[in-house]
């Protein structure tokens, strides 16, 4: 199955141990558009996060699913942010596979990504185990 790993800024340095074990797992994986893509010397933030939104897009189309990689962050277990949630619903629209690799986020804070939503995605919770993944 070839798969998309999507995740905060914040968990990047995760994504080889998983693509690792994905590709052992017979996987093949795309990091996230970020990865081997840093922001420009000259580029706002604003402007790298706005061309990775739009780079991540442009790839889901061309995976059968995206995995999710959702770690504690911000006071929150198994954060899922803005932009991971915005790929995610553009994985939902393409009718891609949905695989959360640690459970929903608990308990968000007012403004974070709502649960509602989330499980709408009806995404495949892998608790950690990547083997799940068919």
């Amino acid at each position: 199955m070839k798969i998309m790993l999507i995740c905060s800024e914040k968990f990047s340095d995760r994504e080889v141990e998983f693509a690792r074990e994905l590709r052992e797992l017979g996987h093949e994986v795309l990091f996230t558009a970020g990865y081997d893509d840093p922001q420009l010397d000259d580029e706002s933030y604003l402007t790298y996060a706005a061309r990775m939104v739009r780079k991540s897009i442009a790839r889901v189309s061309s995976v059968d699913a995206a995995l999710c990689l959702n770690f504690a962050q911000k006071g929150q277990e198994n954060h899922i942010g803005a932009a991971t949630f915005l790929e995610m619903g553009y994985a939902f629209e393409y009718d891609k596979k949905i695989f959360i690799l640690n459970g929903l986020p608990a308990d968000p804070p007012v403004g974070m990504t709502p649960l509602d939503e989330l499980e709408m995605f009806q995404p495949v919770i892998l608790n950690g185990d990547l083997g799940k993944i068919k």
